[in-house]
């Protein structure tokens, strides 16, 4: 704590005053951050004017998102993946929110669509996003948003070609 303090150039007790102890620091930091990814991918998604627009501004917004906090993304990767003990709660809320903004997409399309064909849509489309961070994080390969994305468009025209969605 006393580094932190150091850092944000505050006291000690001024961090204790709004912090009870280090673990809450830390949840209202995931909060934050996870709060701010939410709102990186509905301002991407309020832009589309179709679903293929809005599921690429999807990706758009969560990508970018991990892409310009590299430093955090593997905080919170790891929690939204459950890997900090005690912190599962938190992350599971945020997630079922964003994972909630790409059915509500992938459930307009005009193909009559299962409840079970949405859910796994949605689960490839997240899974595959969250794999790019993980590799440019584990492996060190780097991408751009837009690389991603044109993937994800050839992606997208195929299953619309095929009448998928």
């Amino acid at each position: 704590m006393r580094e932190i303090a150091k850092m944000a150039e505050v006291t000690k007790p001024t961090i204790y005053y709004y912090f009870k102890d280090k673990e809450n620091l830390f949840e209202a930091i995931i909060k934050d951050e996870l709060s701010e990814l939410l709102r990186s991918v509905e301002e991407k998604i309020s832009i589309g004017k179709n679903v293929e627009e809005k599921i690429l501004g999807f990706a758009q917004g969560y990508l970018g998102y991990f892409k310009s906090r590299r430093e955090i993304a593997s905080v919170i990767l790891a929690e939204l993946l459950g890997f900090v003990e005690g912190k599962k709660v938190i992350a599971r809320d945020y997630l079922r929110l964003i994972m909630e903004k790409a059915k509500n997409i992938f459930a307009e399309t005009k193909w009559s669509l299962s409840e079970v064909e949405v859910e796994n849509l949605t689960l490839s489309w997240v899974g595959y996003l969250n794999m790019v961070i993980l590799n440019s994080l584990m492996l060190k390969k780097d991408w751009s948003v837009e690389e991603v994305t044109g993937t994800l468009k050839t992606f997208l025209n195929f299953l619309i070609q095929h009448r998928l969605i």
